[in-house]
């Protein structure tokens, strides 16, 4: 329970960054909702009025998280325009932090 806490808590922080940052890059966010009911994700998106894109990664084989090399959750992923990863963080990010990991992945 306390991981869909932190996510809900980050998703607030990402749809803060995606409102100020939407014209210059990309915000893909990926639900892993292999334990959850797609239902209940959209209204979770729904009630807290998420703008940004968000997919659904409903297959536990072969899953981001295995790709990924995800062992915790929330997990970000900040890919330059060539592909590479540029940053990565475990756990909820604030604004702060989803700032600071944007320069990294600019290469600023």
């Amino acid at each position: 329970m306390k991981q869909r806490e932190s996510c809900k808590e980050e998703m607030l922080e990402i749809q803060t960054f995606y409102e100020k940052n939407k014209e210059r890059v990309a915000v893909l966010t990926i639900n892993i909702a292999y334990s959850d009911k797609i239902t209940d994700v959209q209204e979770i998106l729904r009630q807290n009025k998420v703008t940004f894109p968000v997919l659904l990664d409903e297959n536990s084989t072969n899953s981001v998280t295995d790709r990924y090399g995800v062992y915790g959750i929330p997990a970000s992923f900040f890919i330059d325009k060539n592909g590479i990863i540029r940053a990565h963080h475990e756990g909820a990010m604030t604004v702060k932090t989803l700032e600071e990991s944007l320069k990294k992945a600019l290469g600023q």
